[in-house]
């Protein structure tokens, strides 16, 4: 039992760590937008760095819900079809970490 509670406590705390910085990365964004480039219109024609790497720290937070998800699939699943109906999962959570990843325009234009 010790181990699960380190690991919720470990996954919480990531999941917190990562929800701060997509968090920071948004205020930045609004802030080099609505307060420091207030008035200027071909501000907009730019993008700013935090609003391209803004899809990073949400695509592993989606990615950790996910998986979490998929683990408690697993371990609910019957010992004979357990691999059958998680590898699927597994695999379409990657492949969308991946299109979320690649959702991402460095360097910014």
């Amino acid at each position: 039992m010790v181990c699960y509670d380190t690991f919720r406590r470990i996954y919480s705390g990531e999941i917190r760590i990562l929800g701060t910085i997509h968090v920071s990365f948004t205020c930045h964004v609004l802030y080099y937008y609505l307060i420091i480039n207030y008035g200027v219109p071909t501000s907009l024609g730019y993008s700013v760095w935090t609003l391209s790497a803004a899809p990073v720290p949400n695509a592993c937070i989606i990615s950790a819900v996910q998986l979490f998800f998929a683990h408690a699939i697993h371990s609910l699943c019957q010992p004979q079809v357990r691999w059958f109906v998680t590898t699927p999962i597994i695999l379409l959570v990657l492949v969308h970490f991946v299109f979320d990843l690649g959702s991402c325009d460095f360097p910014p234009r």
